[in-house]
Formats: structure tokens, sequence, C-alpha cells
């Protein structure tokens, strides 16, 4: 008598797959060349820069042209991410709930810096300081310590994106008024337009509803923080 088990397809998963493009500029080519043969294969691309993952799967010469489904993924939801945050503190100290808050506004819900600030202030905590002091510091800690990655980010900007970088770093909301491009000293819209398309690409900005924000929270505190100085 023979035993017959069920195949079982293994999963393939490769996180940050928009960075394929950056080790190597024919990587893409020879991965797409072998992958194609394979059978009873799942395969599950993920990346946090949507714009340069839908030129990879979106661009007609793109080897990974619709290879796949494309699936965005909206921020945790505000609640989920503050029991989250809450249940994480428990123990830690009796001001849970003010604690996720802060953490939350800085942080605006993006999962990855969300981890890493409440990570940093766990490892952090000092019983002897008021929760926003705690925070706040933590804060200053993750911008210094990246001070010279936001340095290079920074060095490699024209003065164009430059600027767009600042007013969104203020919280400039109108930003595609008429004031505000006159205000940048933008002759016209197009430059304007041209700008956001390159740091969205890059991405450093991202769109959210009809408004630009910087995906980096501690990058924008970077960029307040030199405008200060």
């Amino acid at each position: 008598m023979t035993l017959r088990t069920a195949q079982k397809k293994p999963i393939v998963v490769l996180d940050e797959f928009q960075d394929i493009v950056r080790l190597n500029p024919d990587l893409d080519k020879h991965l797409r060349a072998i992958i194609q043969h394979h059978q009873n294969i799942n395969y599950v691309f993920m990346g946090s820069i949507e714009s340069m993952m839908r030129q990879i799967f979106e661009e007609k010469k793109s080897p990974f042209y619709h290879f796949g489904q494309l699936m965005p993924l909206d921020k945790i939801p505000y609640q989920e991410f503050t029991n989250f945050i809450i249940q994480g503190f428990q123990g830690k100290t009796t001001e849970v709930e003010p604690l996720a808050e802060i953490i939350l506004q800085i942080t605006q819900c993006h999962p990855y810096y969300t981890q890493q600030l409440a990570y940093t202030v766990w490892n952090k905590w000092d019983n002897n300081f008021p929760v926003k002091e705690q925070v706040n510091s933590t804060v200053d800690y993750l911008v210094r310590i990246h001070d010279n990655d936001y340095q290079r980010i920074w060095q490699n900007q024209n003065q164009t994106d430059k600027k767009i970088l600042i007013q969104i770093a203020q919280g400039q909301e109108q930003l595609l008024s008429q004031n505000s491009i006159q205000q940048m000293g933008f002759k016209s819209t197009s430059t304007l337009y041209s700008g956001l398309t390159r740091l969205t690409q890059q991405g450093y900005v991202v769109k959210a509803n009809s408004n630009y924000e910087l995906d980096d929270p501690f990058f924008k505190n970077w960029i307040l923080r030199k405008r200060e100085e």
C-alpha cells in the first residue's frame, strides 16, 4: 500500500521588492526568466514605495509587466493601532492612551515608523519623566541617529524639490494653490508637478487623499529643525 500526501504549494515572499532595480539593472530580467518556468509555487512581492512597485508591474517595458495582481494596502486603522500600542505598554505606564495618541499623531499610523518609535520609546522608558517628554526625547534621538542619512538625501535634491519638501514639512495643505506656488517662487504649476512626481517616485512624498505628506515623519522633523537653525 502506498501513502499519498496532498501536495502543498510553497509561498515565496519577497519584501521591499522595489529595491531589485537598485541592486542590479538586469536582475529583474534574470529573475523573471527563472520564475516564469516555476509551477505550483505562489509568489508575493511586497514593497513600501508604491510608485516604484507600480512601475515594476504596470510599465510595459518592465519584465514584470502584469505579472501579478496589485493589492495596495491602506494604513492600519487608528483605533486598531491605538489598541495595539496600549496592549504593548500595559504595565509600563498608567498613561497608555495618551501615549498611544502622541505616538500616532507623530507617525500618522505609518506601520514601520510607528513600530520604530514605539519600540524605541519602550526601550528608553524612564518613569521619572512625563509621557510626552519621553516621546519627544525619543524623536530627537531617532532624528540624530539618522542625521547623516537625511543630510545625504537633502544634498541630493535640487532647489525646486527642497522648496517642495519644506512646504510639505511645514504642513502646507493647499500645496497646488496659486498662493503656495508663488511662495515657493515657481513661475508655473508644471514646475511643482514635476517636483512632486520626482519626490513621489523616490518614495519621499506620498499623496494622502487630496494632500501630500512626507512618508518619513522623522525626516519631516529633521527638515523643520534645520529650518529653525
